[in-house]
């Protein structure tokens, strides 16, 4: 099964305020910017960090009571056989995002009610990560 993690995400308030702390403080250089709101920094070759404003997020999922923990994100390149999985496995998932044949996206939790974001992207396949 082709599945990575691709980056914790954090929800910030301020993008400019927390790239400045990230990449001045704290070590990250930037890998990409999305206009919509998420920032991918990256530390080393392995080591990501998505910074999600709230703003963004509260667009995407306004029926949410509250903003989110911080999430683990998942990449795979078979988000239907992992739904599946998950479903199998009797886990709660959330409302899947996107389109099939397209980007998708799906939080789901753990045991303990940690979450976890799956995602994949056709134009982002893992095999050429």
């Amino acid at each position: 099964m082709a599945r990575r993690v691709s980056e914790t995400i954090i929800f910030v308030e301020d993008m400019d305020e927390a790239l400045q702390f990230y990449t001045g403080c704290v070590g990250f250089t930037l890998e990409k910017r999305n206009d919509w709101g998420f920032t991918v920094l990256k530390m080393d070759d392995k080591t990501r960090l998505g910074l999600m404003l709230a703003s963004a997020w509260d667009r995407e999922y306004p029926d949410d009571d509250q903003l989110p923990k911080a999430r683990v994100a998942l990449q795979t390149d078979d988000f239907e056989g992992e739904i599946a999985k998950l479903r199998r496995s009797a886990v709660e998932i959330g409302t899947i995002k996107g389109e099939p044949g397209g980007r998708q996206a799906v939080t789901f939790t753990d045991p303990d009610g940690n979450p976890f974001f799956l995602w994949t992207d056709p134009e982002e396949s893992m095999a050429e990560a």
